[in-house]
């Protein structure tokens, strides 16, 4: 399918006569939280299984309870028991509504019985008010859950919800309609009473229109190598089974590389399509060092692909590690003429006005922690008095969602957090979710979406959530993939549910390859997180920004195929400016091609050369044309353990002095650096790298005259460099 031949007409289209959804309408029902209770501890307005086996309101104080909400109470299902109680559907509804959507909290007690939450949410018809036990089931869902961690936070309660399909079925006059939710677990199974909170309910429309412009969803993984994705790497010792059934519905780019090969500037280069040196960004800090609070490195108002997103009537969110210096100075109190910096922060931050960052840059809603800013001093009560290592902000504000003294208690409950947020992001959108403060500043629920869903996993410090831990063959780094695959899974599960699986573009990567410990894991476990590339992070060998990389568009992308064309992270810019027919400025995006054709299978490759910015270092810069990698600097002796002499042998690695050429066709492992025998193929590649990495200078075509005018699968660009020297 040719999808520059209908796209733009059918967005207009769209744009201008579709029907708006019907919005979700929102059912009142008695005791969502559990705060009152009834004699022996029945909650108000609920109706339990007539078994020996019970449902309770408890406090936090029981021993089944974290201490989470002083004084609060939870609803407990012992396994095997249901609650139940009435829906009064709104007589004047206009039957545009044929979906039941119910959301809840739910936690289940880590033990050695087991942690998984198995609940079934269903709606039942009766003729009896006070008894739903044998009446016409109408509609019911599973709801499964593994990612909950139990830890003694507001936010140890993991997002449950239930999409019930009620088709034509009309509330009746004398029918009583019952929410009921049971817990599948064995009575006798060995496994824990099952927790919930926060019980809403709510009537909406179909899915959203599937036949415009694609929602997109890049997720973003930090520091995980080629390597470890079992779909990229048969003998990886690390299960991915989610990213493999991603893998197998749509398409594996298998020479894919990050912009830079450590976070924040891979985290620029993929947003503005352009080589993060370009533009100035030589590292992961604000001009000064970690103590300077601000301004961001990447200049403000710079184009993005969110700024594309939103020319073109989406809606924008960010959720996770943005990894890009905000702008505290933005907050500094009006007449403050001192320098702001971590230490003086707590006494000339203006607490009233929005840390800036993402929105700088294209994005509506943001949700992410900044990550090389404490927590000021006023700002997180009830942490007064401390200065905290991280600060979580939502649209500019600091929250409370996760409070931390540490990294490690951080980083256990971030991957649940932010998966949470973006799947409430992802129902509001699918008009499934109530949001009535405008939360996640959606502005048309009918027009498409831009999700940019960023993980600090399985970057330091390895904290895998308990019920993961010992999942893998690798230890921690191992079990905290594996929890990184299950949020992933979480997601696409979001996707299905929410009727948007189809015309969503999803896109799984990573900013840089494994970090060094790799080698020690090697050592230990046997299993190579860099596959069988070398390199890790902070390097210019091929591990260190040849990344993992899952593409799914059910409308476009043949299911199970791969394509090895020459790609990279910052070729996401052009390929959402082709999607949305837009032609950005020539000045934007100068390192970017549409990768399009390579996704609809017009085109077996799309580029004549790569820049690769390792943003470490001085003159650490390589140029990759067809298979020749040429890099400007001795590598492998950036990182903070170099490269390993065992580790060399291994790879049977025959080094010359100075810097390195090799042919990647003939010697994928980079062994053999050719700068000696082939001179001449050295000098021409270095003097294209330093025409094409100056600023300002674009080393693509720009999206006009991309084409492939001889129709033989290669782009005209990528000819004009075959044959060269």
């Amino acid at each position: 399918m040719n999808y520059r031949q209908y796209k733009l007409p059918l967005f207009i289209f769209f744009a201008s006569f579709a029907i708006c959804a019907a919005q979700p309408v929102p059912i009142i029902i008695s005791n969502p939280g559990f705060e009152r209770v009834q004699e022996n501890d029945i909650p108000a307005g609920w109706k339990l299984t007539p078994t020996e086996t019970k449902s309770r309101a408890v406090t936090d104080s029981a021993e089944y309870m974290n201490n989470a909400r002083e004084g609060a109470k939870w609803l407990v299902l012992e396994p095997g028991s249901q609650v139940a109680q009435i829906l009064k559907f709104p007589d004047n509804d206009s039957g545009s509504h044929d979906r039941l959507f119910v959301s809840f909290t739910a936690s289940s007690v880590q033990d050695a019985g087991g942690n998984q939450i198995d609940l079934r949410i269903s709606l039942v018809s009766s003729e009896f008010e006070s008894i739903w036990r044998g009446g016409e089931q109408i509609a019911s869902a599973d709801f499964t859950d593994l990612s909950n961690d139990n830890r003694d936070d507001p936010n140890s309660f993991v997002d449950g919800y239930a999409v019930l399909k009620m088709g034509d079925f009309k509330w009746q006059r004398g029918k009583h309609c019952w929410l009921v939710i049971e817990n599948l677990a064995e009575i006798d199974g060995g496994t824990s009473p099952v927790t919930i909170d926060q019980v809403a309910v709510s009537l909406a429309g179909p899915p959203p229109d599937q036949t415009g412009l694609p929602n997109i969803l890049i997720v973003f993984q930090d520091d995980m190598g080629y390597g470890d994705a079992s779909c990229f790497n048969p003998d990886s010792k690390i299960r991915t089974p989610f990213l493999d059934r991603l893998a197998s519905q749509g398409m594996r780019l298998t020479d894919m590389h990050s912009a830079a090969t450590i976070c924040g500037p891979s985290r620029v280069g993929l947003l503005t399509g352009t080589i993060p040196d370009k533009l100035g960004v030589h590292g992961n800090f604000a001009e000064g060092g970690k103590e300077r609070m601000g301004p961001p490195t990447l200049p403000e108002d710079t184009p993005t692909i969110a700024t594309l997103c939103r020319q073109a009537g989406y809606d924008t969110a960010v959720v996770g590690k943005w990894g890009i210096p905000s702008n505290w100075d933005a907050r500094v109190r009006n007449g403050v003429k001192e320098e702001l910096t971590a230490i003086n922060a707590a006494y000339i931050v203006d607490f009233r006005k929005p840390l800036q960052n993402a929105d700088m840059f294209g994005f509506s809603y943001r949700y992410i922690y900044d990550e090389q800013r404490p927590f000021i001093l006023r700002e997180t009560a009830p942490y007064e008095g401390t200065i905290q290592p991280f600060g979580w902000h939502e649209n500019g504000f600091a929250v409370r969602d996760i409070l931390a003294h540490s990294a490690e208690e951080l980083h256990e409950s971030y991957l649940r957090a932010i998966t949470d947020r973006a799947v409430r992001y992802i129902q509001t959108k699918a008009g499934l979710r109530v949001d009535p403060g405008k939360r996640f500043r959606i502005t048309d629920n009918d027009a498409p979406f831009f999700l940019h869903y960023l993980t600090h996993a399985p970057h330091l410090p390895l904290v895998p959530a308990a019920q993961f831990k010992g999942m893998s063959e690798v230890g921690d780094y191992g079990d905290f993939v594996i929890n990184l695959d299950y949020s992933l899974g979480r997601l696409m599960r979001a996707l299905r549910d929410c009727g948007l699986e189809e015309n969503t573009l999803v896109v799984f990567s990573s900013d840089n390859g494994p970090e060094h410990f790799a080698y020690g894991r090697i050592k230990e476990t046997g299993h190579y997180s860099m596959g069988s590339l070398r390199g890790v992070k902070r390097d210019l060998y091929e591990g260190g920004h040849r990344v993992p990389t899952v593409v799914r568009w059910p409308r476009e992308i043949e299911p199970g195929s791969v394509s090895d064309a020459l790609v990279s992270m910052t070729d996401w810019y052009a390929t959402v400016a082709d999607i949305t027919s837009q032609h950005p400025d020539p000045a934007t995006g100068l390192d970017s091609v549409s990768l399009l054709p390579v996704l609809t299978g017009d085109a077996l490759e799309v580029r004549g050369l790569l820049l690769q910015d390792s943003a470490v270092g001085i003159n650490s810069r390589a140029i990759r044309s067809g298979d020749w990698v040429y890099i400007d600097a001795p590598t492998g002796e950036l990182n903070r353990n170099k490269e390993p002499d065992w580790f060399r042998q291994d790879k049977q690695v025959a080094d010359a002095d100075g810097n390195e050429l090799y042919n990647l066709f003939d010697d994928p492992a980079q062994a053999r650096n050719l700068i000696r025998t082939h001179q001449e193929k050295a000098a021409f590649l270095k003097t294209l790298m330093e025409e094409k990495w100056k600023p300002g200078v674009r080393s693509t075509p720009v999206l006009a005259d991309q084409k492939d005018s001889d129709g033989d699968g290669y782009f005209d660009f990528h000819e004009s460099f075959a044959g060269e020297k």
